[in-house]
């Protein structure tokens, strides 16, 4: 236990009451690059009661009713996006949680009533309990996972669209309550028509099959969440998940927000990488665990993505870079969007991964 996770030097789980937000705002601030949080409404003053960073993940109730009934502000969402962070929205979310997973520091969750609301932080007597409890962070990992995985992915142009419905049923709805929504959040079995790619990796990975057993499990639960396999069977247009830990990046330390891509150069651990070396289709990290009991402790990353008819290779890219004049380096993550638009045409049957900005 840390002192510093606001639970002292002996205590496991301790409740938090009336202005919850004195304590958990600076908290969050502390740790705003390693959290994870589904927290249902977020209010006009939600950027500053949760200050989250890049890096960090969050689900809101951001479905047509909840923002045109005044419950989430879209603008809130828009200055958590312009910081980095990545956002989800689920129609019938009412949770509110938050895990933080410092890289250096001990887990600990925080399960509450609070939204991430300017009434919240100086109105209500709310009540959060704080655990750094092994079990509670497994089974809140857990739950996130599932939650992240039947809701949607906001895009900047979800967010714009958002914005021009903000409470124009303010009158007709109250705040905070629970209806029915015909908001469509996407689920594991929807392709959406486009998945914008912000910034890709061609990284350089080895074939590893020595994932810990929460690693497989969570892959395990997210390929099942997804439809997606986690072998190498699927045909074009299905979906695959595959796994690494930051230990195979290329022999350095990856350090990969949610919501980027990679395309994956795989080899074998013992060579460098060789022209004829295929590479894998861009995928989504959707997922990051610190597996905090490997030593030295590992970061495994969950990356899903669609199968293609084409099979690049690594002389192929090379080839795609020299015509564009760009330096190829395989630990850079690439935003230009010519750059990003020749990498993608690689895979020219994957007709919904566009470039994003």
């Amino acid at each position: 236990m840390n002192a510093k996770n606001g639970l002292g030097a002996e205590r496991t789980t301790r409740l938090l009451s009336g202005s919850i937000w004195d304590e958990l705002t600076p908290l969050v601030k502390s740790f705003q690059n390693h959290i994870s949080a589904a927290i249902a409404f977020v209010g006009t003053q939600g950027a500053q009661t949760l200050p989250l960073g890049r890096g960090s993940s969050i689900v809101v109730n951001a479905s047509k009713n909840a923002v045109a009934s005044g419950s989430t502000d879209p603008n809130t969402l828009l200055a958590w996006s312009k910081k980095g962070v990545v956002l989800y929205s689920h129609s019938k979310l009412h949770a509110k949680v938050l895990l933080f997973e410092p890289d250096r520091q001990d887990a600990f969750v925080v399960v509450g009533s609070g939204n991430a609301s300017g009434a919240s932080a100086t109105t209500w007597s709310e009540a959060a309990l704080m655990t750094d409890s092994l079990e509670s962070i497994d089974e809140t990992r857990d739950y996130l996972v599932a939650v992240k995985s039947d809701a949607k992915k906001l895009t900047q142009s979800d967010l714009a669209a958002l914005i021009d419905i903000y409470g124009t049923k303010r009158n007709d709805k109250v705040a905070n309550t629970d209806y029915e929504d015909d908001d469509d959040d996407g689920g594991p079995d929807a392709l959406p028509p486009t998945e914008k790619v912000y910034q890709l990796f061609p990284a350089l990975m080895s074939y590893d099959d020595t994932l810990s057993a929460e690693a497989e499990h969570i892959a395990e639960e997210l390929a099942a969440k997804h439809v997606a396999a986690i072998d190498e069977s699927g045909l074009p247009g299905e979906k695959f998940l595959y796994t690494f830990h930051d230990e195979l990046f290329d022999g350095e330390s990856a350090r990969l927000d949610e919501g980027v891509h990679v395309a994956a150069i795989m080899g074998s651990r013992k060579s460098r990488a060789h022209p004829s070396n295929e590479v894998y289709p861009p995928a989504r990290v959707i997922h990051r665990f610190i597996d905090k009991n490997a030593s030295p402790q590992r970061a495994y990353y969950f990356l899903l993505g669609h199968n293609s008819a084409h099979e690049p290779i690594l002389e192929d890219l090379r080839e795609i870079f020299t015509k564009i004049g760009v330096t190829l380096d395989h630990q850079s993550g690439y935003t230009r969007p010519h750059v990003l638009a020749a990498i993608l045409s690689l895979w020219p049957d994957l007709t919904h991964l566009r470039t994003g900005f």
